[in-house]
Order: C-alpha cells, then structure tokens, then sequence
C-alpha cells in the first residue's frame, strides 16, 4: 500500500543530534523531511558530520561549537530543499558552509602538512548521471568542492590532482581564491 499523503504541506524533522561511540564521540546530524508540492510528495534527508571523530578531551563549550556549525550547515541544506534546489547543488552548498568555517579541518579549517601547509582534497558525484568530479593538493581554492564540481561539469576529466587542479581552478571564472 503506498504511503498516504500528508495532511499538510509543512516539513516534518526528526533530528539526531550526537551519537554517542566509544571511546570518541561523533557529531552526527540526520535530518529527514515530507514536502508536498501541487499534490505529489517528495522525500528527503540530510545527513552531516564533522569528521571522523572528536577528542574526548574536548571542552564543552567546543563540542558546542561544533554543534552550532553542523546546525547551521544543515539548515543552509534543509534552506535550499525547501527552496526546490537540486540534490547536487544542496550538497555543494552544504559542502562550502563546512568548508567556509575554521572549526573543521576542511577548506578553510584544514589540518597542515608536515611542512605547515594546506593541501586540500574534495570530491563530488552525481549518481543519476553517473558523473564524478575530484580535485586533491589544492591549496589556493576557497572553496575545493566547488572546484570538483567544476572538474566534473566543465572538464573532460573526473580527477585533477596538485598544478594540474591549481591551473584549472586559475582557468575558471567566479571560483573564489585565497
């Protein structure tokens, strides 16, 4: 029997904020939502985390940093679902916010080499086209997975890697540089 329709044309949540893991903890956030739009129904969920895992010895207040910023990462998601944005342009959107704050170690937040510098990795995939786009030892790009995505959109290629990607990211008009 196929789910009946909802009564209403407002979002439902279920929200999952931490998930408690031995002996670390990991900040997970699950978002799922039921939206009508002239009469059919789309499903949705989001999911985030911030890495593959917290120090135990965090403060709280910095735990609740991290709260806060995979908040307000999820919203800009839940934002452009609601909006009708496409699935691959929430998830860039998604994808940027995290990359945009220090508190985690991608984009701007990103943990050094060994010689103290920043060499950056992203990647994303479109599952309905069966495309890809992968960019790794970047390190002048605000932003890397709006740069994979540019890999995967605008260039024969599914993977660019160090010079190779920093000469294509120069090459791409818009794409915000440090």
């Amino acid at each position: 029997m196929p789910p009946s329709p909802p009564t209403s044309s407002h979002t439902q949540f279920t929200r999952h904020r931490e998930q408690r893991r031995t002996p670390r903890k990991q900040h997970d956030i699950l978002i799922t939502g039921k939206t009508t739009s002239t009469g059919t129904m789309a499903r949705w969920a989001i999911a985030i985390h911030g890495g593959a895992g917290v120090d135990p010895n965090l403060p709280e207040h910095r735990q609740e940093e991290a709260k806060r910023v995979l908040a307000r990462c999820l919203q800009v998601g839940v934002d452009a679902l609601r909006s009708g944005a496409a699935a691959l342009d929430v998830v860039e959107a998604v994808v940027r916010e995290l990359e945009t704050d220090p508190f985690f170690n991608s984009g701007r937040g990103s943990a050094l080499t060994r010689l103290g510098t920043v060499e950056m990795e992203a990647s994303i995939m479109d599952g309905r086209g069966r495309r890809c786009g992968a960019v790794s030892g970047v390190s002048t790009v605000k932003n890397p997975v709006s740069l994979a995505r540019l890999v995967m959109d605008k260039s024969p290629h599914s993977y660019l890697a160090f010079d190779g990607a920093e000469e294509f990211a120069r090459d791409q008009s818009g794409l915000p540089l440090e």
